[in-house]
């Protein structure tokens, strides 16, 4: 599947946990155990069957239900346990579906926007993206390694996949500031090694 594809794909289906293309790509290239694997020079989902296009319509579907079933089930828990009055619990279980039913709203009607929108979430908007658990504004980068898909580039990469690994280290490197100092050293470590890679890779392509 094409990087586009793929992208639109992660921005329909989990438009609470993935906000923008950044953000897709950051999860496929760098956190393991994602369920993607390279393959046939793509970065693919493993375990389940092949998935048909993607329509926008049966996406928002399927959410809006995880939504309301999320809600439902959180706020009848809540009531059953801390003795709520059915009515107020009910009124405002109603205003948080219909806030959530609405921002869904927006993210697909911002799709192709988000698509190309290259921007680490700052934390007013998202800020279950970043680690309050260290009092920090910095966006949770998860922690590159040798095992991470970007540090893996297999020889018959597409050129479409290619050129997401060097746009994501490219973003990457040049925003330093959303990062902790730690997760600041590994990527300090690790990107270079990734940039010479695709430049192996681009020099062997240039020869044949």
């Amino acid at each position: 599947m094409d990087v586009n594809t793929t992208l639109r794909e992660n921005l329909l289906y989990e438009p609470f946990v993935m906000e923008n293309r950044f953000e897709v790509l950051h999860h496929l290239f760098i956190v393991n155990g994602n369920g993607y694997e390279w393959k046939g020079g793509e970065i693919v989902e493993v375990g389940g069957g092949e998935c048909p296009e993607l329509k926008v319509e049966d996406a928002v579907k399927e959410i809006v239900s995880r939504t309301l079933g999320d809600v439902d089930l959180f706020f009848a828990s809540a009531m059953l346990k801390n003795g709520y009055d059915p009515k107020k619990s009910a009124r405002f279980a109603a205003g948080n579906i219909e806030k959530r039913i609405n921002g869904l709203v927006s993210m697909v009607d911002r799709l192709e926007e988000r698509m190309e929108d290259m921007d680490v979430p700052t934390y007013d908007k998202y800020p279950y993206a970043f680690m309050a658990i260290y009092d920090t504004m910095q966006y949770y980068f998860y922690p590159i390694s040798e095992y991470s898909k970007i540090c893996n580039i297999p020889d018959d990469v597409k050129d479409d996949w290619l050129s997401a690994a060097k746009e994501l280290c490219g973003f990457i490197a040049d925003n330093p500031q959303y990062m902790r100092k730690d997760d600041r050293e590994k990527f300090d470590k690790w990107l270079p090694i990734v940039s010479d890679r695709t430049a192996e890779i681009e020099g062997k392509r240039e020869k044949i």
